[in-house]
């Protein structure tokens, strides 16, 4: 769930909670852990995370971040930490090599149809659902940088362009361009001594 506001982020349940989707449908609203549970299912939690099982480290993770959304540990923050858990353990596993996506955009472009699924998970044991919604997600959520890299080279490359028809000011200005790519936030004499010339 996406989570608003830093007020009691972090601090462990007291009370049972019931969440419903954040539009309404006609499937149950899912039910968190109740409080006297955590204890318990923190346990199981760990156990599941640490097993050395034969569960592909991908499949692994989306259930990691199920598992936590349910169990609902904290007041607020649980879906921001379940996200965390899930990226964490690819990073662990080598399945990322750095933390270079964002599933928070990608999870909620829906928001019916997550909690929908998440519900259906707890309720039906779907968890083929689920875990298809899941990678589906981040999929496009590894894809999304890819894509922005690939416009910036277009952008980058179109601005090489219009500095390669200035001639004789080409040189210079293309290292203004270049320190510019390094140092977005640039001085005068800082720009200057890059060129060593006075500006």
């Amino acid at each position: 769930m996406k989570d608003s506001g830093c007020k009691n982020i972090g601090k462990f349940r007291e009370t049972q909670i019931f969440l419903k989707p954040y539009v309404s449908s006609n499937i149950q609203e899912y039910n968190p852990t109740a409080p006297e549970d955590l204890e318990s299912a923190l346990d199981d939690f760990e156990k599941f995370i640490t097993a050395d099982d034969n569960i592909d480290v991908l499949i692994k993770s989306v259930l990691v971040h199920y598992q936590f959304e349910i169990i609902h540990l904290f007041e607020k923050g649980n879906g921001r930490v379940g996200r965390i858990l899930a990226m964490l353990m690819l990073l662990q596993n080598k399945v990322l090599s750095k933390p270079v996506i964002s599933l928070s955009y990608d999870l909620f472009q829906d928001k019916a149809e997550y909690f929908d699924r998440l519900s259906s998970t707890q309720l039906n044991g779907n968890y083929a659902q689920w875990v298809k919604f899941f990678i589906k997600a981040i999929i496009v959520a590894a894809d999304n940088p890819i894509k922005q890299i690939e416009s910036f080279i277009a952008i980058r490359n179109k601005n090489i362009e219009k500095i390669m028809v200035l001639g004789k000011a080409s040189k210079n200005a293309m290292l203004v361009y270049k320190y510019i790519e390094k140092n977005p936030i640039i001085k005068i004499p800082s720009v200057a001594n890059e060129l060593n010339s006075s500006l």
